[in-house]
């Protein structure tokens, strides 16, 4: 493993795995990566996957459709519980979370990612798909 440290704009130590992925179809629904930021390439972002290859993404007012089924959410207040393949993992739906309608398919070679502060993150809703070259790794621990 080739590991990669740095600290995350929430405090957080970021440790990261920097020979996790040779191929895109390595990649998970639910993993969260590293990569470099597609409209800046010197800025290295953290984001959680959604959307894999030959996928269509849809979404409004924070909820996620694969396919047109629902990533499952509990939701509690502001947080969430959400469920996407095998990961399960907390998000913020923050008020007023009044995304665009938006309906796309994932291009062989691209990612769909999104922030867990679904209501505030500029991700794929936004700049559009990850090309695969651009992710670095796969996060292996937030401290």
């Amino acid at each position: 493993m080739r590991a990669w440290s740095r600290p995350s704009r929430a405090g957080q130590q970021v440790e990261a795995d920097l020979t996790a992925y040779v191929d895109v179809g390595e990649v998970q629904r639910g993993d969260v990566i590293v990569f470099r930021y597609p409209e800046s390439p010197e800025h290295v972002f953290v984001k959680r996957v959604i959307g894999l290859p030959g996928e269509t993404v849809s979404g409004k007012d924070g909820r996620i459709f694969i396919n047109g089924v629902a990533l499952s959410a509990l939701v509690a207040g502001v947080k969430a519980t959400e469920r996407a393949g095998e990961a399960t993992y907390g998000i913020r739906l923050a008020s007023p979370c009044q995304d665009q309608p938006y309906k796309l398919s994932v291009p062989a070679g691209s990612l769909f990612v999104v922030g867990d502060n679904r209501c505030n993150s500029r991700d794929s809703r936004h700049w559009g798909f990850l090309p695969f070259p651009m992710v670095l790794g796969r996060v292996a621990a937030l401290k």
